[in-house]
């Protein structure tokens, strides 16, 4: 069995954005809440969650390269893709997202922990 290797770049590309927004959202809002002030047992949890965050979205820029230059540079590429590449790139790409949506679902539990 083989796929075009467009769709599924197509397809993974979409995945891994899903995948940077999460990420994304929760870094921007790390990022302002270690801007105020914040007990020192918070401070560090968040410190450790903007970081962890950081090396998760590093890790999915690097697909997203790699699809966005599979989709738009004419590379000497093959046209289709075998059934062991397809599952290893969906696999990383679900990855991604459950890594990323954890993370997210992380910062919104702390997020209310926090409150009074």
């Amino acid at each position: 069995m083989s796929i075009g290797i467009v769709p599924f770049a197509i397809l993974l590309l979409i995945g891994h954005a899903i995948a940077a927004f999460f990420i994304l959202s929760v870094l921007r809002k790390q990022y302002l809440l270690l801007q105020q002030p914040i007990e020192k047992y918070y401070r560090t949890f968040r410190i450790g969650l903007f970081a962890l965050s950081c090396i998760i979205f590093v890790g999915i820029l690097v697909p997203i390269v790699i699809d966005a230059l599979t989709l738009f540079i004419n590379t000497q590429r093959p046209d289709r893709l075998y059934t062991i590449s397809l599952v290893y790139a969906g696999s990383n790409m679900v990855r991604d997202i459950a890594s990323s949506l954890v993370i997210w679902l992380l910062y919104r539990i702390s997020a209310n922990s926090n409150r009074p």
